[in-house]
């Protein structure tokens, strides 16, 4: 992991990558962005950036794997 920079985000390590990764590397990455964005770790954007792709192709992933992008309260769409 030599080629990936460090930061520390809500209490874990994540990399940003500095060129693009192998497809090796996306296969193990892709689950860890995907979880840490389900727990509120990371956003859509940091999330994706991690994943190594952009937000749109992060969003296509996640509706291919059935993952809810937008929690909304019943309650909040009620009121509107």
């Amino acid at each position: 992991m030599a080629f990936l920079e460090r930061h520390a985000i809500a209490g874990a390590s994540i990399h940003r990558r500095d060129f693009p990764l192998s497809a090796e590397e996306l296969r193990k990455i892709i689950p860890v962005a995907i979880t840490w964005f389900q727990e509120k770790k990371l956003s859509l954007g940091k999330a994706a950036d991690l994943a190594g792709c952009n937000w749109f192709s992060f969003m296509d992933i996640l509706a291919q794997k059935g993952i809810v992008i937008f929690d909304c309260d019943e309650s909040i769409v009620d009121s509107e």
